[in-house]
């Protein structure tokens, strides 16, 4: 049957490759199996040893894990002790500076005086309460220019004093800003001060012309007395007309000799401090060449007149009283050179500066005459003080007023080579809002940052 066949064919085959797989596998004998139970035994060894070496690897790494962590630990640590510190100092120090703060918030809202600071733009970014009171104007976010023009009067500044336009005179500060982060401006009211200096000064020369009235009433007592007798020769009929003209001629010389020395006496007690403006010295000098070159061209003297000085250089002072001064050296210097052969007069306007730092202008008279003679130098500028016969001694009194009044220097000295030199010096000004840029802290033209915080200091 072939099923049966088929079934004896396969287990022919299983039988043969169960004898193939016997004969081809080695026999295990004792010797081989005494290698495998060796090499095994080895094989384990090796692991453990491999698993020791790792563990102790291991056990190193962790002790040095738990050292770092350690002192890690007592870093964090020392650093937290150290940031307490250094918190517990910075907040002493913003408590101190807080209290320092409200002190100077305080200081400056009962201070008298007004502090403005501005940006670098020229506009007001923060101001203490006294400011607007004082200035009368508001403040906030308004350029400084603008409120100079509101409140100040341009043509009545000396640069150091300023007038309101209502009178007041105050005191200006101007101070930098540290990294040119703008302007702070100090403005204090002096108007008392002044007011008292005024009145301080005008009463030591009324008392100087007290103590000289013996002086003073002889001064006025020669022209009075010679007016009179002129005036009783004109009631005279018998005089002929034309003596009488010139009567009348001389008679009004002696008054207007008369009315000069009572002007200089005036002027000498008001100090010429009254209706002083601001004025180029320029064109001051200019105003006032002709009638100086006319007065040296009657007593035929030659006039040098040299001027240094630029349209833009200003002064502040009484023009009037300046005039009355800078006639009354050139009237000195002509009766100097009145008995030489060559005479010469020469005035100079030159910019210098005081002390190498504040621009002044110096107006200079220099002659050739004789030069001061040594009995009235020590009191050359007192009043009623002369070597002249017909002089009143008011001259240089009221050119040592003038001048002194306007915070101006007067300096003289005779020369070497015969004559005199009279200096007078002036502080040149610039209008206010020129002085207040004066610490070198300018503004841009550029327009102004708003600033949202606008309190007071």
């Amino acid at each position: 049957m072939p099923s049966v066949s088929q079934e004896t064919f396969t287990q022919q085959n299983t039988s043969e490759n169960k004898s193939r797989r016997q004969s081809s596998s080695p026999k295990k004998t004792p010797e081989n199996i005494n290698n495998t139970k060796s090499s095994g035994i080895d094989k384990l060894q090796n692991e453990q040893r491999s698993l020791t070496d790792a563990f102790k690897q291991f056990s190193k790494l962790s002790d040095e894990i738990l050292n770092s962590y350690s002192h890690l630990e007592e870093k964090v640590e020392a650093l937290n002790d150290e940031l307490e510190v250094v918190s517990r100092q910075r907040i002493e120090e913003y408590e101190q500076k807080k209290a320092l703060a409200q002190r100077l918030q305080g200081l400056l809202s009962i201070l008298p005086a007004a502090v403005i600071q501005l940006d670098t733009a020229g506009r007001v970014t923060d101001f203490n309460p006294v400011a607007e009171t004082l200035l009368n104007t508001r403040l906030k976010q308004r350029s400084w220019f603008e409120i100079v023009s509101d409140s100040f009067e341009l043509n009545q500044t000396d640069g150091i004093e300023a007038r309101l336009k209502d009178g007041r005179h105050l005191h200006v500060t101007t101070c930098p800003l540290p990294h040119d982060k703008g302007q702070l401006i100090v403005l204090t009211d002096v108007s008392d001060m002044h007011q008292l200096k005024v009145r301080v000064d005008r009463n030591k020369r009324l008392a100087t012309i007290g103590k000289s009235m013996a002086s003073l009433s002889h001064q006025l007592r020669t022209p009075l007395a010679t007016a009179l007798l002129y005036v009783s020769h004109l009631q005279n009929k018998s005089i002929p007309q034309a003596q009488k003209q010139d009567m009348a001629r001389k008679l009004q010389n002696r008054l207007e000799n008369m009315n000069r020395q009572i002007d200089d006496m005036l002027l000498f007690a008001r100090g010429g401090l009254e209706m002083a403006s601001q004025f180029s010295v320029l064109d001051w000098f200019c105003s006032i060449e002709t009638q100086i070159s006319e007065m040296l061209n009657q007593q035929q003297i030659e006039g040098k007149f040299k001027l240094q000085v630029a349209p833009e250089d200003m002064i502040f002072i009484n023009q009037h009283a300046l005039d009355e001064a800078l006639f009354s050296l050139v009237s000195n210097a002509c009766e100097a050179v009145s008995h030489r052969q060559s005479k010469l007069i020469e005035i100079l306007l030159k910019s210098t500066a005081v002390n190498s730092t504040n621009p002044a202008v110096l107006i200079q008279v220099t002659d050739n005459g004789e030069g001061v003679c040594q009995s009235v130098q020590s009191e050359l500028f007192d009043p009623f003080i002369s070597s002249k016969t017909r002089g009143t001694g008011l001259g240089l009194a009221i050119v040592h007023t003038v001048i002194t009044t306007a915070k101006g220097q007067v300096s003289w000295r005779n020369l070497d080579e015969g004559g005199a030199e009279f200096n007078l010096i002036l502080p040149l000004v610039q209008e206010l809002h020129k002085n207040m840029n004066a610490l070198d802290c300018s503004f841009s033209a550029s327009p102004a940052v708003a600033n949202d915080d606008n309190s007071p200091l």
